[in-house]
């Protein structure tokens, strides 16, 4: 009982890197009609830029990351159950929402919520390969400001019990971020005319994301927050940041990408729809 958890569950530093999948990505302008032969630049407005999206009617920021009524699971109390939602939640809006790691990159806010035995790992997770460090915490890519607006956030989480004991919370999320379009770049197509869609300027990322909340049966060294199984996807993203483990809206490429089906959009922005399993950015 008092092994070091990795040990206990023979659960190496390499698996827990693994268990952080690949995240696919899907750009809006595959998803839409085809667009009009000529150039044409659609007015967003910077106050209010989830306006005539999908996302508009969601929450704004961390109060779209609401814990269901605790109820006791197992061996473990409501009150239990309450704390750990709590844990979850934090990590959540620290590694989704919270500007000073999603834009400034300080992984330490995120690093300390985890219990001390898994911090050296997460750390290294974190300051490693960008496109396995994005499963854990959102990255904006440089140069593409984000608007003051908070991000829109729907989903939900909930708990097991992991066949240990330990209290496994999973959830699963949907975060919209909104970049400033009136930025030095060319926009929109591959005539740089800007934005031709609300959505051109909007970054949804999708995260079914499971952590594990240890108690008293570990050594305090080990007790609380665990990062687990990840899984996601990207919607109307800059393929090429996506690719290497930053979030750049779909203006920020010029060329459209190559089609390869379709599917409506409400699909991927929907957290009660199965889990895409492809993506549409060439590779």
């Amino acid at each position: 009982m008092s092994r070091p958890f990795f040990r206990r569950h023979r659960v190496t530093e390499a698996l827990l890197v693994l268990v952080v999948l690949v995240l696919m990505i899907v750009t809006y302008r595959e998803l839409a009609p085809n667009p009009p032969a000529g150039p044409v630049r659609v007015e967003v407005d910077r106050a209010r830029p989830f306006a005539e999206t999908l996302a508009a009617g969601w929450a704004d920021g961390a109060a779209g990351i609401v814990a269901p009524k605790p109820v006791a699971v197992g061996r473990h109390s409501a009150g239990e159950v309450a704390q750990a939602y709590a844990k979850v939640r934090r990590a959540l809006v620290t590694a989704r929402l919270d500007r000073a790691v999603i834009v400034g990159h300080d992984v330490e806010r995120l690093v300390r919520l985890f219990v001390p035995d898994a911090r050296a790992v997460v750390r290294k997770m974190l300051t490693g390969d960008p496109a396995k460090a994005y499963g854990y915490a959102t990255r904006i890519a440089e140069g593409y400001p984000l608007l003051p607006a908070e991000p829109k956030v729907t989903g939900r989480m909930w708990v097991a019990q992991n066949p240990d004991g330990t209290l496994l919370v999973r959830t699963n999320y949907l975060f919209a971020y909104a970049f400033d379009h009136d930025v030095d770049h060319d926009v929109g197509d591959d005539t740089g005319t800007g934005p031709r869609s609300p959505m051109d300027v909007v970054a949804v990322d999708r995260f079914e994301a499971d952590y594990l909340v240890t108690d008293e049966r570990w050594p305090a060294s080990g007790r609380g927050l665990w990062p687990n199984l990840v899984r996601g996807y990207g919607f109307s993203v800059g393929c090429a940041a996506y690719a290497a483990g930053t979030l750049a809206p779909a203006f920020s490429e010029r060329v459209l990408a190559v089609r390869r089906g379709r599917a409506e959009p409400e699909r991927y922005l929907d957290p009660d729809a199965p889990l895409a399993k492809i993506g549409n950015c060439p590779t």
